[in-house]
């Protein structure tokens, strides 16, 4: 079964723990896109619209699903908008050829997706690719070049593998240019691990049932890895006072009481209540059963490296595809 075109909706279920990066999104690049026909009139495309988006982090995995999410909410949210997807490569720039367009030295890749992407409502053109030594000079390439089009019309997304928040400290100083972390995730199996060494000191230690539910629960915990695992270990501990807290009210026990550590017993709902306590509005753990089925991510083929090919989809017909080929080979 071909899985669902990624949107926003869909990240959410298969890759739990990113809301903090999907609301970023739509905050900075899919609402400013859906308000273009207030900012073309009051002359505020350029300052208003981002021009490129810094993905930076090593989940190497999400990155390209977050990139065809955005795609597809542009065309979802703003009434089948055609929002095109271009996909180069970092390596297929520098391969390219330097020509002067206008008095701008240029890649001619970098020409040729601005081209193609001038047929669409707006563009995404994606250096999918982590060469970090090469960012700049592309960057530089496509600014120089869009600063000549339309104004609202395009978005270059790079993807770094700086996993440091201050990436975006050499960029600092370039307009129209956001920066999103993209946070390495527990899988089920480092989750499991981390919640059963939290508990290995209990007399009554959690069954491998409750364990494997609370693994699927807590990938959706946010935080970088480090994060994540401080996140865990407190999770467990808050559940732990709470089976302190109920054996001392039913024997009566106060602070200077010894307190019979074999006796203190978890249950079920305690993890529940303190999992929906430390979500906040996430996804919440509700009532309805306790099993969660593991899904697999999946990540669709056509955003897999390509060799030098430079992709084209429309967001009007997510099936849709045009490979086209590399600027060498082309024709006029």
């Amino acid at each position: 079964m071909t899985p669902a075109p990624p949107t926003f909706s869909t990240i959410r279920e298969t890759h739990p723990g990113f809301e903090p990066q999907l609301a970023y999104l739509q905050d900075n690049i899919i609402t400013p896109f859906l308000n273009r026909p207030v900012y073309e009139n009051t002359g505020q495309l350029r300052e208003k619209m981002a021009e490129a988006l810094l993905l930076h982090g090593t989940n190497s995995e999400i990155m390209p699903l977050l990139v065809k999410a955005i795609r597809n909410e542009m065309s979802i949210q703003g009434k089948e908008a055609n929002v095109g997807l271009v996909k180069i490569s970092s390596r297929e720039c520098l391969d390219s050829n330097f020509v002067a367009v206008d008095n701008v030295f240029v890649y001619t890749v970098v020409i040729d997706a601005l081209k193609k992407g001038e047929e669409r409502d707006y563009t995404i053109i994606f250096c999918h690719d982590q060469i970090d030594l090469y960012e700049s000079i592309i960057w530089w390439c496509f600014k120089k070049k869009i600063d000549q089009l339309t104004p609202g019309k395009f978005l270059l997304v790079f993807v770094s593998n700086d996993k440091k928040s201050g990436a975006s400290a050499k960029w600092n100083f370039q307009r129209g240019l956001k920066f999103l972390h993209i946070p390495d995730r527990f899988s089920t199996l480092q989750c499991r691990k981390v919640l059963l060494k939290s508990t290995s000191k209990w007399a009554n230690q959690p069954s491998d049932a409750v364990l494997g539910i609370l693994a699927e629960k807590t990938v959706a915990f946010s935080g970088s890895e480090a994060g994540q695992e401080a996140e865990l270990r407190t999770f467990c501990q808050k559940v732990y006072r709470v089976g302190v807290a109920r054996l001392r009210e039913k024997n009566g026990l106060g602070d200077k009481d010894f307190i019979p550590w074999e006796d203190v017993h978890v249950k079920v709902q305690d993890w529940r209540d303190v999992f929906n306590k430390m979500v906040g509005s996430g996804a919440k753990w509700g009532e309805e059963g306790d099993g969660l089925a593991v899904q697999t991510d999946k990540v669709d083929t056509v955003m897999q490296n390509t060799g030098g090919w430079v992709e084209l989809e429309t967001s009007a017909s997510f099936k849709k595809k045009e490979a086209l080929q590399p600027a060498s080979c082309r024709t006029s």
